[in-house]
């Protein structure tokens, strides 16, 4: 499966206008620098070591039962953010993210506001330093409760960038969002001539 997986991921990538002679310019956390972004050590939160995820409750969520093979695999893995809380992805289409937070003690299910609902990654690139996401439009931290969305929420454009979110136990608040503005796709000097 990983080898059908991977031969479509590379149809995919080989077709895009980023290999066909023109340069991308994509999204990553060095369009932050020299920003004043929040940090994640602001908002750090206590981490429960060994914690035994609880089983996903179904029922906290209306919305949980629709999702409940992505949300019950995910949230096996155990706590990855804000403590004892694991973010849970699954793809919605291509370059797409859709998300839940799964509480590990108790196994409720908590969905993001409906304006960060689903993150389009079209135009999300990886810094060379940084470490591999979980998933590819958010960044977080399992020692934070701050969340930093890389992309473009529910494929607004007029919203594309880079926004941070702090969880509060329940819910997401809005902190600051960063526009990136930029011409995505530029001709190469040979095509230029």
């Amino acid at each position: 499966m990983k080898k059908s997986i991977l031969q479509f991921a590379s149809l995919f990538v080989l077709a895009s206008p980023c290999f066909a002679g023109l340069v991308c310019q994509l999204i990553t956390i060095n369009d932050l620098k020299g920003k004043d972004i929040p940090k994640y050590e602001a908002f750090s939160t206590l981490v429960t070591l060994n914690l035994k995820p609880a089983k996903v409750d179904l029922k906290s969520h209306p919305r949980a039962a629709r999702y409940r093979t992505r949300l019950s695999e995910g949230a096996v893995e155990g706590p990855n953010f804000a403590g004892n809380f694991t973010i849970v992805g699954w793809g919605c289409g291509t370059s797409c993210v859709q998300w839940a937070v799964v509480d590990a003690l108790s196994g409720a299910v908590y969905f993001p506001p409906d304006e960060i609902a689903l993150i389009s990654t079209v135009h999300v690139g990886i810094a060379e330093a940084e470490p591999e996401p979980h998933f590819y439009g958010l960044r977080f931290r399992k020692d934070s409760s701050l969340l930093m969305i890389l992309g473009t929420p529910n494929e607004d454009d007029s919203r594309e960038g880079i926004l941070f979110y702090r969880w509060t136990g329940k819910t997401f608040e809005f902190l600051k969002a960063y526009r990136i503005q930029r011409e995505w796709f530029k001709k190469t000097d040979q095509q230029a001539r």
